[in-house]
């Protein structure tokens, strides 16, 4: 499912069906939705999914029997404020990463 078609979905609590970008609902009518606010929360979608993916990759740092250092601290903290702010399609993908720490 694109990123779109998540964004269709979980703006309009009635979509039960969509046919390349047009959304239906259970009894086959039609389903208007603002493309900009869809577009932007794609973006999002699509932004938290990489950010999860990163976040994912540094679990480990957080086990108990393990001891974060700092810059591990701050990058997974950076990572988790991703989204923060992000309230134009520009702004989001304008995004940078922070650099990734490794230890």
């Amino acid at each position: 499912m694109s990123y779109k078609h998540q964004a269709i979905i979980k703006l309009n609590n009635n979509v039960a069906i969509i046919r390349n970008d047009d959304a239906f609902d259970k009894d086959n009518k039609k389903i208007s939705y603002d493309n900009d606010a869809v577009l932007l929360e794609a973006s999002l979608i699509e932004l938290r999914e990489k950010r999860n993916n990163l976040l994912a990759k540094t679990d480990w740092t957080a086990n108990s029997d393990v001891t974060m250092s700092d810059a591990m601290k701050t990058y997974r903290q950076q990572l988790r404020d991703a989204p923060t702010g992000l309230d134009t399609v520009e702004k989001v993908q304008a995004y940078t990463f922070p650099t990734e720490v490794l230890k």
